[in-house]
């Protein structure tokens, strides 16, 4: 028998499962294991879009498609000559998923249909024989003359180790003793919130083009603002909270007042 390699990837989310049937459909001779300390995987990609699952954009200019990353961008230059948008599409319109682009450049599946994706990734996960374990919680990670990861008091030896586990504090500190060096992470992607009752009442209205800048900063954006029962939301409050994100980790901002956007929605006769 052929001397088999053993793959184990902790993170069972879009990432893990990306990796795992790369490698799977371009390297038989392995095993890959998938732990996922949840009741199901992929969840994030359930309810990412609105639950329509927004796939990739269309950017088919890597120079330019890095722009929109703000940390990280010259090192995500040479992936994306590997893997970018375009293959993103080619990937899943391989597996018989179709996709459709909007008028801002957003692709998601013509089903509009979240679960088309999930579906697609756990299919093809099944059929190249890659195993998935849930509620299989990584407690620590060491190496021996193999990889142990020490799991639900469960011992597993790999020959590799990937780690797609997204924010996770056990795995950072196991990392750390094995000498890797940890970026202190900080939140983005996230909405404003504030204590002015104003929004409340105002929950609901969307603004298609604003322009929204931080107070001693440079950070400025221009989208589509979405006024929440508990703040502010939308792309455009997504995209500066992700390009300030360690501005406000400096600044432990965690509440926003908008002064100057109350007058204006109050002259436009919003009460």
């Amino acid at each position: 028998m052929e001397n088999r390699k053993k793959l184990v990837i902790v993170g069972g989310g879009a990432a893990g499962f990306m990796a795992a049937i790369t490698l799977a459909e371009a390297q038989q001779n392995i095993d890959i294991i998938i732990l996922e300390q949840g009741n199901e995987v992929l969840g994030k990609v359930r309810i990412s879009g609105g639950g329509r699952c927004n796939v990739t954009h269309a950017c088919y200019d890597v120079k330019e498609l890095v722009k929109f990353y703000p940390r990280g961008n010259k090192e995500l230059l040479s992936p994306f000559f590997q893997f970018n948008c375009e293959h993103t599409i080619d990937f899943f319109e391989s597996k018989n998923v179709t996709l459709k682009t909007e008028d801002d450049g957003r692709i998601f599946p013509t089903t509009d249909d979240s679960m088309t994706i999930v579906n697609c990734l756990k299919n093809e996960a099944t059929k190249l024989g890659i195993k998935i374990i849930l509620q299989a919680k990584v407690m620590q990670i060491s190496i021996e003359e193999k990889f142990e990861i020490n799991y639900n008091n469960t011992i597993l030896k790999a020959d590799y180790l990937l780690i797609a586990s997204g924010s996770n504090n056990t795995i950072w500190n196991s990392l750390k003793s094995l000498k890797h060096t940890i970026i202190e992470p900080v939140p983005s992607l996230f909405t404003f919130n504030t204590k002015n009752n104003l929004f409340r009442d105002l929950s609901g209205i969307s603004i298609p083009s604003t322009k929204i800048k931080i107070k001693e900063s440079a950070f400025e954006t221009n989208g589509i603002l979405l006024i929440t029962h508990t703040g502010l939301s939308g792309p455009v409050i997504l995209k500066l909270s992700a390009f300030g994100a360690r501005f406000f980790g400096r600044k432990k901002l965690s509440v926003f007042y908008f002064n100057k956007l109350d007058k204006r929605i109050k002259r436009q006769g919003h009460n």
